[in-house]
């Protein structure tokens, strides 16, 4: 599974259980990453998405191994372990946050495979990371 979510400049995840931004272009990234494989993502982003572009799920388990899940405003740490690649979204912005990563992606034992910017419909830049297991690198 590539586990997928979106940070600020601190690692903010999310703030009073809510997303701290939102954006049109990130979401076709996103998708079009994807390519054929399955995107899945809890209830809570599933409003993010055009119908029948994503797969809602309540728990990692119901992801295929194939399967990119979206996550927003829940704690990685709970996916990492089922998690062989990392994509990671950075707003390069600050924003309120009370949940926040615990760690980085290099502590959780992922390498850095490519990292683009690309302008976002509300953000001048988003910067795009992905993350493969040291392992598998």
């Amino acid at each position: 599974m590539i586990l997928a979510f979106c940070i600020d400049d601190q690692g903010g995840l999310a703030f009073n259980h809510r997303r701290q931004s939102r954006d049109r272009a990130l979401v076709a990234d996103l998708l079009a990453a994807a390519g054929a494989r399955p995107v899945f993502c809890l209830p809570y982003s599933a409003g993010l998405f055009d119908p029948g572009a994503v797969t809602v799920v309540d728990a990692p388990g119901a992801v295929s191994a194939d399967g990119i899940l979206f996550l927003e405003n829940a704690d990685p740490a709970a996916y990492i372990p089922h998690a062989e690649e990392l994509l990671l979204y950075r707003w390069n912005r600050l924003y309120p946050a009370d949940l926040t990563l615990n760690g980085t992606p290099v502590q959780w034992g992922y390498r850095l495979q490519d990292a683009t910017d690309f302008a976002g419909t509300s953000h001048e830049k988003i910067t795009k990371e992905w993350y493969v297991k040291k392992e598998r690198a």
